[in-house]
């Protein structure tokens, strides 16, 4: 898909993403006695806010000689309605009381984000306490079935991200038609159609219609275009019945005369002309009103990249996740792929040198990776078979092939190493 620039400007599929953060604060904590005492820290924290004993949110001064941000964080230790988090800024803060510590948790999310509800999981009385205390928070009523809950233990946060269309993002007609903004094109280049000068909103490969046969999208193009020219609205019902009074005629016939009488093709095509150029195209253009939605895949959501970051303790390879900062994996199609272009030194880089890459000793004589040691008193590494440190070099390679040579030594199995000077 090809999107005029100017119509994103004009708020053009401008989406908002409402995400649920909830807060455990049975969770949060370590230990039956400091589950407990942080479980009721939220409704203890009201109590003492009516005596003037404050011990949670930013009013206590641990925060603030620790230099965090905690703007959008009120009296009470959570978000106020309407505030915007950046990310690093804090979105809550929980008293330990049995400890005294406090724990800030900031957002973590890179898109910027607007609370726009607080809502708290508690029995009737500790809501009453923090209707009092904090009016700005909308209490939850208890499930009837399970009971009330002993003490405010859960707090839901909706956090509201404003998303704009970027390059990735996936789009659809109502009729299955998928598509990708591939560019976003400035609206002095775009095609205008040389009757009325109009530019498209958005432009779709025809190739899409035969394969996924969404005839039905034509037909609205068709009947939307009619709709505007005269200003009605125009019935979509698929099956009609000729019983009813309805015309026998096809929507082609129908929708072709009515825009036969304003001038324009049967077949909704118009002539263009280039914006760059100014060239009249040798075919026409099939030119229509269809209603096109912005589905929730977002590029935002599902980039990944990065160098060198969190790796397993046990294999020192990249972690696997996306939240967890990991690494994305080079399968045997993603390394046949770079062997095929010659692109063997970005290969080396992303299994090797971003990887888990490390420098042992292997003794060139008998192989050994595992009989590399370092003797009693020795500061040269020498080997237990051969007996010597005269054939002792250092190679780089993945520390993920230690580990099988360690997982086969269990088995005992030997795995020998040929080196060569090259």
């Amino acid at each position: 898909m090809i999107i005029n620039k100017s119509s994103l400007d004009r708020g053009f599929a401008h989406g908002t993403l409402i995400k649920t953060e909830t807060i455990d604060l049975a969770a949060t904590s370590r230990g039956a006695k400091v589950r407990s005492a942080a479980a009721s820290a939220l409704a203890r924290a009201h109590m003492q806010m009516s005596r003037g004993q404050l011990k949670f949110g930013r009013g206590t001064p641990s925060a603030r000689e620790k230099g965090q941000d905690e703007s959008a964080v009120g009296a009470d230790g959570l978000p106020l309605p309407g505030a915007r988090l950046t990310t690093g800024s804090a979105i809550y803060s929980v008293v330990d009381e049995s400890t005294g510590a406090e724990k800030v948790t900031k957002h973590k999310h890179e898109d910027p984000a607007i609370v726009s509800q607080v809502t708290v999981l508690g029995s009737a009385n500790d809501r009453r306490a923090m209707r009092a205390a904090a009016p700005h928070i909308a209490p939850r009523s208890h499930c009837p079935r399970l009971g009330p809950p002993r003490s405010v233990q859960k707090v839901n946060l909706q956090l509201l991200f404003n998303r704009n269309p970027v390059t990735g993002d996936k789009f659809s007609s109502r009729h299955g038609q998928k598509g990708v903004l591939s560019f976003a094109w400035p609206d002095e280049n775009m095609p205008f159609a040389g009757r009325t000068g109009m530019r498209p909103d958005i432009i779709i490969n025809p190739h899409a219609f035969p394969s996924r046969m969404t005839i039905g999208m034509l037909v609205e193009s068709l009947a939307s275009k009619v709709g505007s020219l005269d200003g009605r609205f125009v019935d979509a019902t698929p099956f009609r019945s000729a019983t009813a009074g309805a015309d026998e005629s096809g929507p082609v016939e129908t929708f072709g005369e009515a825009l036969a009488a304003h001038g324009f093709s049967r077949q909704g095509g118009e002539t263009m002309i280039s914006g760059t150029s100014g060239v009249e195209f040798q075919v026409d253009i099939f030119v229509g009103v269809v209603y096109y939605q912005r589905l929730r895949h977002m590029v935002s959501d599902k980039f990944q990249c990065r160098s060198v970051g969190p790796i397993n303790q046990l294999t020192h390879q990249p972690v696997q996740g996306r939240k967890v900062g990991g690494g994305i994996r080079v399968g045997e199609m993603e390394r046949d792929a770079l062997l095929g272009h010659g692109a063997a030194y970005l290969l080396q880089d992303r299994l090797h040198l971003c990887s888990d890459r490390s420098v042992v000793d292997v003794c060139t004589k008998c192989g050994g990776l595992l009989a590399v040691a370092l003797g009693p008193g020795l500061t040269r590494p020498v080997c237990r078979v051969c007996s010597s440190s005269r054939w002792i070099e250092r190679v780089a390679m993945p520390h993920v092939l230690l580990f099988l040579a360690s997982e086969l030594a269990a088995m005992n199995v030997k795995l020998s190493l040929g080196i060569a000077e090259q």
